[in-house]
């Protein structure tokens, strides 16, 4: 792009204001001849200005920042805050990932940047750019995004940790969350969970339609998610007298406000005390299920290798002092890690995809077709109640290891159809729809225009921006999951092709990433996968779905997580419906 000075934006920034703020004090104390007193305070107001303004006038006038991208046209581009204003009403009105959807539409192009204060925030839609710094460059997290993550247990949490201490940690976890005993065990859970007429989902769902009243599907999509990621976790699907549901949907919540302020424990110690008290449940599950299990492994009910779960993972990395160091706070923080990453995340996903069936009903329809083929048809309703109270199994903490799973999670997921749904249903609506925020180490060349990027740049990469265009997905708002089938035009190509052609199904394949990509991918994409589709599959088995009430009474709420504002499903028995009947 033919940049003669590529700077990294801070240190310079850094001198420029302490230079300004000194030459200020000096004009104003000796040419001026104004008391010491008031020369110190008017060199104290014009600090933060220049902080606030040189960054912009060295990237933009002077270019000594690399390449100059794009900006947002338009009204809310304050001269010192830029469209930092902007920001925070939308993240208050959880409107974040549509403002920056407005912003992209709004630029014209793909890549464009803001400035949000004194700081430059460049956004990547392009796949290949994308691909690029996810996939190769790989940077480390912006962390003034993500460390409040480290105040309800540990600031050693593992999406708060860099470099090979990261590295290894996700080399730890990631064996048995890939594990295809495991996921078929997660899936296997989900389908019995959904299948039984007691239990906090099953008996839910079924006193529901016994009652014909509308089920609250955000509460069920919630225990389904937790109770597979605790399956996962300790072999159990929950941890008796502790719920974990309000705790984590109230982290969020908590967190988010404290995301930029320095000293937590000083300038907001009530918070911050509620945030430890969630951590402290997760402290209090985990000391439980390690003393449960040193005694079967003591007793000699649990064998010690090879590991059934990650209880067994951490539990042996503690012995050997291993990556964690034999510290019970960091093992207690991933706990809480993989259970935050896991649940909302999963359980939102889920919630609109069965939005998507509702008000889809010829896709409902075909889903039920296809699962057909791998899950048999739903029971009749018994003679007795359903009973949502009833916790439907027992949740101590187990003496020996479960049985083998009986069905193959690759059964659920290969399924064609459904994982087009699945698809479908991530690009309208993803989990993380604000997307990853990332800050440059190096200079970065970006492969889609040549743009050169300085080291120190932040990155922000919205998924919800991405998916929504329609440069990479035709008709882009309308729920098509066709375009993700195999056709046979395609048949011979390395990508399959939708049916407006190959061309731009490739182009889609690459811009979808919900879990991200490359290193830093999401360890529990599999998990996830199972977890969506075994629900979907029992679901559409069991019941015929339709919405309480209209769709345009549901609305997209981007609290952290991309989550329905709304989710009331009437429900009806298949074993109830004439012949016919769908």
């Amino acid at each position: 792009m033919g940049e003669r000075v590529v700077l990294p934006p801070q240190p310079l920034a850094h001198i420029v204001t302490a230079v300004s703020t000194a030459a200020t004090y000096v004009a104003v104390r000796h040419f001026l001849g104004w008391r010491a007193s008031l020369a110190a305070a008017i060199a104290a107001i014009a600090a933060p200005l220049v902080a606030l303004r040189w960054p912009r006038f060295a990237t933009d006038t002077l270019r000594l920042h690399g390449t100059v991208l794009p900006g947002v046209p338009g009204a809310g581009d304050g001269w010192f805050l830029g469209r930092a204003p902007q920001l925070i009403k939308a993240m208050a009105a959880k409107r974040t990932c549509f403002l920056m959807t407005g912003w992209r539409s709004a630029s014209g192009v793909p890549n464009y940047q803001v400035w949000l204060g004194g700081k430059r925030r460049v956004f990547l839609s392009h796949p290949a750019d994308v691909a690029h710094i996810l996939g190769r460059v790989c940077p480390p997290r912006d962390m003034r995004w993500v460390r409040g993550f480290g105040l309800p247990v540990s600031p050693k949490v593992l999406i708060l940790t860099s470099g090979e201490e990261h590295k290894a940690v996700r080399r730890l976890l990631a064996a048995p969350l890939a594990d295809g005993r495991v996921l078929s065990w997660a899936a296997e859970g989900v389908l019995a969970d959904v299948a039984s007429d007691v239990g906090p989902v099953g008996g839910a769902l079924a006193t529901a339609a016994h009652d014909g009243i509308p089920a609250d599907m955000a509460a069920v999509s919630e225990a389904v998610t937790l109770r597979a990621i605790h399956r996962v976790m300790v072999s159990v699907p929950g941890t008796a007298g502790i719920d974990f549901g309000p705790a984590l949907a109230s982290l969020f919540p908590l967190l988010v406000p404290l995301m930029f302020v320095p000293a937590p424990g000083v300038l907001a110690p009530a918070r911050l005390a509620r945030i430890r008290a969630v951590g402290d449940l997760f402290r209090k599950s985990m000391t439980s299920h390690e003393a449960a299990r040193r005694a079967a492994y003591a007793a000699g009910t649990w064998p010690r290798s090879p590991p059934r779960d990650i209880l067994d993972v951490l539990l042996a990395d503690a012995d050997a002092g291993g990556v964690y160091g034999g510290s019970r706070d960091r093992l207690a923080a991933d706990f809480m890690a993989l259970m935050v990453a896991g649940g909302p995340t999963t359980a939102h996903s889920l919630e609109w995809g069965i939005y998507l069936l509702c008000t889809h009903p010829d896709v409902q329809a075909r889903v039920r077709d296809e699962v057909s083929t791998v899950i048999p048809p739903p029971p009749a309703a018994g003679d007795t109640p359903p009973n949502p109270c009833s916790p439907g199994e027992d949740t101590r903490p187990l003496s020996s290891p479960p049985p083998a799973p009986a069905l193959a999670a690759s059964s659920i997921t290969d399924l064609p159809y459904l994982n087009a749904v699945w698809k479908e249903t991530l690009r309208l609506y993803p989990p993380a729809a604000s997307g990853v925020s990332r800050r440059l180490a190096t200079d970065v060349t970006l492969p889609s225009c040549g743009a050169v990027l300085p080291a120190g740049t932040s990155i922000k990469m919205p998924h919800h921006m991405t998916f929504r265009s329609a440069e990479y997905f035709p008709h882009p708002e309308t729920f098509d999951p066709d375009r993700w089938m195999p056709t046979p035009a395609s048949a011979g190509n390395s990508r399959p092709g939708r049916g407006a052609g190959g061309a731009a199904k490739s182009l889609g394949e690459q811009a979808l990433r919900p879990f991200g990509m490359g290193p830093g991918v999401c360890m529990g994409r599999d998990l996830a996968q199972v977890e969506w589709k075994a629900a979907i599959s029992a679901l559409v088995t069991k019941y015929e779905l339709s919405l309480a009430g209209p769709a345009s009474g549901v609305k997209e709420v981007d609290a952290v997580t991309l989550q329905p504002s709304q989710m009331l499903v009437r429900l009806r028995r298949r074993t109830e419906m004439p012949a016919g009947g769908d």
